[in-house]
């Protein structure tokens, strides 16, 4: 998570924000599925990933709204 933030605040700063902003959306997906895998080998319970799944789906939406609002 510390890298998708430390992308975003690039991404933020940047006159190019189509790289970093592609970075982080990466970086959310191996979240993502290192989150499914907590869930899977029990050190999270199922509302715990329902949860931070939610969270992590409405974050890779944000990044993809700001990527699109970007010039070609």
């Amino acid at each position: 998570m510390l890298t998708v933030l430390e992308l975003l605040v690039r991404a933020a700063y940047a006159r190019e924000k189509k790289d970093p902003l592609g970075q982080a959306n990466a970086e959310l997906q191996v979240l993502r599925l290192l989150v499914r895998l907590g869930k899977d080998l029990g050190f999270t319970s199922v509302s715990q990933y329902e949860f931070i799944s939610r969270e992590l789906v409405d974050l890779g939406r944000q990044i993809g709204g700001w990527a699109k609002a970007q010039p070609n």
